[in-house]
């Protein structure tokens, strides 16, 4: 298992790639089940995205509200998860009084894909989706369209 950023050392780490003189990305994990948020952070890590993780929503709300306006480049919220969920997540950080609570691209990653899933997701302010299973091609084409364009 890699290590990555959680709320606690979020702090301590460092973006910078000194070798080449530039900053990399980084993407907000949101997801309950660390078997999912190591595979997310693996297929990151492969086209040289860093990414930081909160288990649940209300720990990503944490993170992003600890975080420096423009942190992060995109958030993966997982849709089902204790404390809070992805929707609600999302709710919360889009009606923060902050610049990049409105523009972050919010990519809901979720096993429901239905059209009535589809609008919650929508609705609650989420940029698009991407189905589980997990593959390189979801994410690189998710984040492609929402995020990197």
């Amino acid at each position: 298992m890699l290590h990555f950023p959680t709320k606690q050392s979020l702090q301590k780490f460092s973006l910078a790639d000194s070798s080449r003189g530039f900053v990399k990305p980084l993407v907000l994990v949101v997801e309950d089940q660390e078997i999912n948020a190591d595979l997310l952070r693996e297929l990151l890590h492969k086209v040289g995205i860093c990414c930081a993780w909160a288990r649940n929503g209300a720990e990503a709300v944490e993170m992003f509200l600890e975080a420096s306006p423009g942190t992060f480049q995109a958030i993966l919220m997982d849709i089902q998860m204790p404390v809070m969920d992805g929707i609600a997540a999302t709710r919360v950080i889009r009606g923060l009084p902050r610049f990049d609570a409105t523009t972050v691209p919010i990519i809901a990653t979720t096993a429901l894909q239905g059209l009535e899933e589809k609008k919650k997701f929508y609705q609650a302010g989420m940029n698009g989706y991407m189905g589980k299973p997990y593959s390189h091609e979801k994410l690189i084409a998710a984040l492609q369209k929402h995020a990197l364009a």
